[in-house]
């Protein structure tokens, strides 16, 4: 009786008239209750207006009315995410997923759903699937390649880009990937093609990344003067758009020392939950370290996995843009349910891991939720990364990241500032959580894989063999600007990259120098 009501409120839904669509649906469903596509429709709405819970309520309804048909599996996994509600989102989205026929747009969300909760695999399968229904959309071949490249099958992905390139040779963010999987050649670069896309690009984001994809040709290339300013040009744009103070996170690690320094020990508690966190800096080694761990019997990974934090955020009633801030731990971070949270992070680690017995979270800023972890799981075993202070600057500098999270690199002085700040934060932690935390050099392991991959591996309780470190036959997905990187042995070459930019970086050598930390007398 209402279908043409129903038809007509999703087709204004669709044409961005969302008042005009809620006032149908609101219409059809002040008839009766029983039509489930106005319910799911009117849970579209809700979920654009941010009102998740409701949007849940009103497609479990539809649900309810109808069956759990692909659509509506697919909403609710959008719902659970927003909620923080990983487990169940992850869930919602593999049922959805495994369905005979699956909407292009229902792919699309999938896709972002799958990326987002760091299961690779299936993120690139909705990419192929995606690639096969429009074999000629140069973004789909876009995000096939970055599918091939976190599951770190680097030559798959590099034609994937180039393809995408060839059907759109103005792709942006194709000509970004391809930048991230291999190192510029005089005879193989981007360069002239980047900088005429430069001149050309509107998007705001797109230019941000294009400088940095800009910068490491210049890199690959030696030109590091020019590489330098590339950077300060993304930079610049970030800035002029976003803003950023680096005191409010210097606040945020004040805040967490408050919280260490005022918390007495966790008494002793039972749990089955064991898993691994391996945490510091971004670019300072932790995919090498992931993909030693799950090269051991029974391991495998969750990927850079948001999960604890958003459950903490989600029982600390938590809607800051940053992944921590100070206002939130100093006043929610005591009154946490920690159990509840230990015990919903071990369920959803242990359903994204399958069979395996341990898993692996490699989420590098996971560092500041390090003393809830404790807490919450007091199996779990956090490896941490430290490496030169310096390169460790420069490797976040030059990351294109622009959540709020990371917009720590929008300078380098807050960079090296932020930096200095996790430092401090990792020596202590090392001191108050010795069962629990523990200090690994990236310099160290670089140099020494068997005798620091043997320590680490035994920190976790884990059982060593001597082809651990090999992790160039690792076929799990590294999920990581990294994913390159690690399909090649264990080197030191890596080491001491910031040599060659030391004329650049005065303003982070100062920044260590407030901060009393040694870096070397080269520098």
């Amino acid at each position: 009786m209402f279908d043409d009501l129903v038809k007509q409120a999703e087709a204004k839904f669709r044409s961005g008239d969302l008042r005009g669509a809620y006032n149908d649906a609101r219409h059809v469903l002040g008839r009766t209750r029983t039509n489930g596509r106005a319910h799911y429709l009117m849970s579209r709405i809700a979920t654009l207006k941010d009102a998740h819970a409701d949007s849940l309520n009103l497609c479990q309804i539809a649900i309810e009315l109808d069956g759990p048909s692909v659509e509506y599996l697919v909403q609710v996994a959008t719902c659970h995410f927003h909620l923080g509600a990983l487990k169940d989102a992850w869930a919602s989205a593999v049922k959805a997923f495994d369905g005979t026929e699956v909407p292009a747009e229902a792919l699309e969300k999938l896709g972002e759903i799958f990326y987002a909760l760091a299961d690779y695999p299936r993120f690139l399968a909705v990419a192929l699937r995606r690639q096969a229904m429009e074999p000629s959309n140069d973004a789909i071949l876009v995000q096939v390649g970055s599918g091939y490249f976190s599951c770190g099958r680097i030559e798959e992905a590099r034609l994937a880009l180039e393809e995408a390139i060839r059907l759109n040779p103005k792709s942006a963010r194709a000509y970004c990937g391809l930048t991230e999987l291999r190192t510029a050649q005089s005879s193989d670069n981007a360069v002239d093609a980047i900088a005429a896309l430069i001149g050309v690009e509107k998007n705001t984001l797109d230019l941000i990344t294009l400088y940095h994809a800009l910068a490491r040709e210049y890199d690959g290339l030696g030109q590091i003067d020019k590489a330098i300013a590339s950077l300060k040009k993304g930079k610049n744009i970030y800035l002029s758009v976003n803003g950023y103070a680096i005191q409010a996170d210097i606040d945020t690690f004040a805040a967490i020392n408050r919280y260490i320094d005022a918390s007495p020990p966790s008494p002793e508690k039972v749990s089955s939950a064991q898993p691994i966190f391996v945490v510091g800096m971004p670019r300072s080694g932790t995919t090498v370290t992931q993909q030693i761990l799950t090269n051991c019997d029974g391991v495998a990974s969750i990927g850079e996995s948001l999960h604890f934090g958003a459950l903490v955020r989600a029982y600390a009633g938590c809607n800051s843009p940053r992944l921590v801030d100070a206002k939130t731990v100093d006043q929610r971070w005591r009154r946490l349910p920690l159990d509840a949270i230990g015990e919903k992070y071990g369920a959803y680690a242990s359903a994204m891991v399958g069979g395996a017995q341990r898993s692996v979270d490699k989420l590098p800023l996971n560092l500041l939720f390090v003393p809830l972890i404790v807490k919450a799981l007091p199996n779990a075993r956090i490896i941490c990364l430290r490496r030169h202070p310096l390169d460790t600057i420069l490797g976040n500098y030059k990351l294109a990241a622009v959540a709020p999270t990371y917009a720590y690199g929008s300078s380098l002085k807050a960079t090296a500032t932020f930096v200095a700040e996790s430092m401090r934060l990792s020596e202590k932690m090392a001191l108050h959580y010795p069962k629990h935390f523990r200090l690994l050099d990236y310099e160290e392991l670089a140099s020494d894989p068997a005798v620091k991959g043997r320590e680490i591996v035994e920190f976790c309780g884990l059982e060593w063999n001597d082809d651990v470190v090999k992790i160039e036959d690792n076929m799990s997905p590294a999920g990581s600007p990294s994913a390159a990187q690690v399909k090649s042995p264990i080197h030191p070459r890596y080491i001491g990259r910031w040599r060659k930019y030391k004329d650049h970086l005065g303003e982070a050598i100062a920044v260590l120098k407030s901060y009393g930390i040694a870096f070397g007398a080269e520098a």
